[in-house]
């Protein structure tokens, strides 16, 4: 079948679903844009609506009288199936359960962790006035310590050039290289006392600001506070950004894509969600579909599929491809064999939900195409990586790694 491929839109449009629909509507509208530098920037002669409401409204195909636009009507000589194929990893939750004994008490740690969890307790019991006043200290020492240092070089040099000795004083200057880190030292030390003097002086005035009525001084009640909590607090709003970037952000742009996509009415049946844990969703209930294919002796999946399908859809992402020791796939060979085995099945599901009438009555194309799926998933039911075994023989692979070793 005639088919080509889209990547997404990055964050912006995470399916590439937006920047599908506005071709179609362009097309639709006979708007074309000329290729230039600023193809993509210039807000004049795209021919999009200006106005948020008015392009709401077009990318939706509900035109309101007496838009610029006219109402968008898709059909199958525009688009036969819109397929949006997705990774979205399936996670744990995000506050997981601590492991208990049958008494109801937290598991026992290792005796390393108990070490570490009682080094991470005492450190975490200093206070910001604690803090303070070892800063201070080490300060002063390290200054007397610098002072000292710096007089004993200059009355080294100040030695040899009064005796003529060029050697000493030569010796004497290459001794700076040794005081060097000990300045750098002092230099950060006094540093970090400035941090910490000036946020403590920062968050007091505040304080004072948002509370005016303070009985006591809140220098005494910030001093008190524990190096622990701080971490915490920090680590706390660090993993709140981290989760509203990477989940809730991400999954609120994956939901307007799909709303907008399956709010079309001219957009009926011509939508397929392709998620990589699909199968995975699916093999934890059965329905009418699951039952049909029982019938057709094609369901359930073997557990061999069951662990591709698992492995793929819990990988995270990854810089480079990985094998593990024993392990005859790599990643990538997981992750096409699960694509494989998914879009099959998502096929044969949209065809028998979307394609059929009332009375069960499907049109004997899709009929035809819909047995020809069939016979790819019964192959993978029977040897979840026939696909793949198929794919990589007809693969080019084998003789550019040759052609590169006899370069």
């Amino acid at each position: 079948l005639p088919n080509f491929a889209l990547m997404d839109g990055g964050v912006y449009d995470n399916q590439g679903v937006t920047s599908t629909l506005n071709a179609l509507n362009r097309r639709k509208e006979g708007i074309r844009q000329a290729d230039s530098p600023e193809c993509g920037f210039a807000l004049s002669g795209r021919g999009d609506p200006p106005g948020p409401q008015e392009w709401a409204n077009w990318m939706s195909g509900r035109i309101r009288p007496g838009a610029e636009h006219r109402t968008v009507d898709v059909d199958s000589s525009d688009l036969d199936l819109l397929i949006v194929s997705d990774t979205p990893v399936r996670k744990a939750s995000l506050y997981p359960r601590v492991s208990m004994t049958e008494e109801g008490k937290p598991e026992p740690v290792g005796r390393l962790a108990k070490r570490a969890q009682k080094a991470n307790s005492n450190i975490g019991k200093i206070t910001v006035g604690q803090l303070s006043r070892w800063t201070i200290i080490v300060t002063v020492l390290l200054s007397f310590s610098s002072i000292w240092a710096v007089e004993q070089l200059i009355v080294s040099m100040w030695g040899g050039f009064k005796d003529k000795s060029w050697s000493g004083a030569l010796s004497a200057s290459l001794e700076f290289f040794y005081l060097a880190p000990l300045l750098i030292l002092l230099g950060l030390t006094i540093y970090i006392l400035y941090l910490i003097i000036s946020n403590k002086a920062r968050a007091i005035e505040r304080l004072q600001q948002q509370i005016p009525n303070w009985t006591r001084n809140p220098k005494k009640f910030i001093d008190k506070l524990r190096l622990g909590d701080l971490v915490k607090m920090g680590v706390l709003r660090g993993a709140s950004v981290s989760v509203l970037t990477s989940t809730i952000y991400m999954n609120r742009i994956r939901g307007l894509g799909y709303a907008v996509a399956y709010s079309r009415p001219d957009l009926k049946n011509r939508v397929l969600d392709n998620e990589i844990f699909t199968l995975q969703v699916q093999m934890e209930r059965e329905d009418d579909f699951e039952k049909m294919l029982k019938t057709r002796e094609a369901w359930p999946p073997p557990p061999e599929m069951a662990r591709i399908v698992g492995k793929a859809a819990t990988m995270p992402t990854k810089l480079w491809i990985e094998q593990d020791e024993g392990d005859s796939l790599t990643d990538l060979d997981y992750l096409v064999a699960a694509g494989q085995a998914t879009i099959c099945y998502n096929l044969l599901r949209h065809m028998w939900e979307e394609c059929r009438d009332e009375n069960g009555w499907m049109d004997p194309d899709t009929g035809k195409l819909f047995e020809n799926t069939l016979v790819e998933w019964k192959k993978l039911i029977a040897d979840p990586l026939s696909l793949l075994r198929d794919r990589k023989s007809k693969s080019r692979l084998a003789e550019l790694n040759k052609q590169a070793a006899a370069m």
